[in-house]
Order: C-alpha cells, then structure tokens, then sequence
C-alpha cells in the first residue's frame, strides 16, 4: 500500500434510489486535491480536485473535521484500469490551524 500527501477538501454522504434497478445506492465521496504537481498533465495549471467514492460507513469518519485539511491518503493501485483507490486518510491537520 502507498500513500501521498493531499488537500483533504470535504466529505458528503449520499443516498438515492435507482429509478432502472429500483436499488438503493448510497456511499460517501470524498474530495482532495493533491499537494504535489501532476506529471502526467501539460495542459493544467494548480490543482484540479478529485472525487473518490467510499462506503457510506465511512462518512462518520469525517464528520465533523475541520476542513479543508492536509492529510496522508493511503492507496492501492489498479493497474487493470489504472485507478487509485483510497483506503485511508491520517496525520489529519486542519489548514486553519497550519497558517495561523
């Protein structure tokens, strides 16, 4: 497992009702940024920030942090369809508490 230095932005927790399937979908998404410049883009300037999908549980993880905050995200690595896939983030510290 690998992990990288983020912006840790927000967490939302949603739930909806598939109106094909009729299933109940819910899940957290999770919203960083990343603190070093991407390699793999020529074409962007500062951030761009990324959504990441987790279980619904892990929403009561973030639920009440301060944020935006720098944090650790643990990772693994699809290579079949070349995704990251967090399964963690620590060394939660709030940006308020950085600059002032």
């Amino acid at each position: 497992m690998e992990s990288v230095k983020v912006i840790l932005l927000g967490a939302q927790s949603w739930s909806f009702k598939d109106e094909t399937s009729g299933e109940l979908r819910e899940g957290t998404s999770v919203y960083v940024s990343p603190l070093q410049k991407s390699s793999y883009s020529n074409n962007l300037s500062g951030q761009k920030p990324v959504k990441y999908t987790l279980p619904l549980s892990d929403f009561e993880k973030y639920e009440g942090l301060d944020m935006p905050a720098i944090a650790t995200m643990s990772f693994e690595f699809n290579f079949s369809n070349g995704r990251l896939y967090p399964t963690d983030f620590t060394n939660i510290e709030p940006i308020s508490e950085l600059v002032l």
